[in-house]
């Protein structure tokens, strides 16, 4: 279903592909980029990986394929994965379940060079060891990763320069695992107006 807020209206969208099994809804694993919005995917019967896109300006479900070397399935190392806009990009980060007993952890970070073409996806970061880390959050600016601490703390860290993987750490805490960042965007229109017309 789909809202169209000019209406204040729902309508039924036609499914153009089989949808897989297993969608990871959480904010966690989901980022809006280039009018779409994308989830992590996994089709459980065959265990295959993959990027489930909508895009808004067509309405239409697309498919895009995990970055090679991504999972591993041979060694059952899935691992966890977040998608990010990452300067313009649309990028994966790969790293370990937080479950598991590792204390120092890496995060591979895969960018997709040319939007939607699965030969286009480059490794072009690995940071770490980082300690005590839950997972990242979200890109802030060009350079930068917000990161949720095993603790609840809000960090940061930069991808780029002489300090890539130097944490920074804020006095912002939340109950462990449940931390989330958005970034905020100046929008052209007053949604608390529109808002209050709908209403009235």
């Amino acid at each position: 279903m789909k809202c169209t807020v000019s209406t204040n209206s729902w309508r039924e969208l036609d499914i153009n592909v089989s949808l897989p099994e297993m969608v990871y809804n959480n904010p966690r694993f989901s980022v809006q980029f280039n009018g779409c919005f994308h989830w992590c995917t996994l089709l459980t019967d065959s265990f295959v990986f993959k990027i489930l896109s909508f895009d808004m300006s067509i309405e239409q479900f697309l498919e895009i394929q995990y970055p090679d070397g991504a999972v591993d399935l041979e060694v059952g190392e899935f691992g966890m994965q977040k998608l990010i806009d990452l300067d313009n990009s649309l990028a994966m980060i790969c790293y370990a379940n937080p479950e598991t007993q590792i204390s120092d952890k890496y995060f591979d970070i895969w960018v997709m060079k040319e939007f939607g073409v699965q030969e286009s996806w480059d490794k072009k970061f690995s940071i770490g060891p980082l300690s005590r880390i839950e997972g990242p959050l979200s890109s802030w600016n060009t350079d930068k990763l917000l990161w949720e601490m095993s603790n609840g703390q809000l960090a940061s860290c930069a991808v780029l320069g002489d300090n890539q993987g130097s944490l920074t750490k804020y006095n912002i805490h939340g109950f462990p695992t449940t931390l989330q960042a958005d970034i905020y965007h100046e929008s052209l229109v007053d949604l608390g107006e529109l808002c209050g017309r709908r209403m009235n």
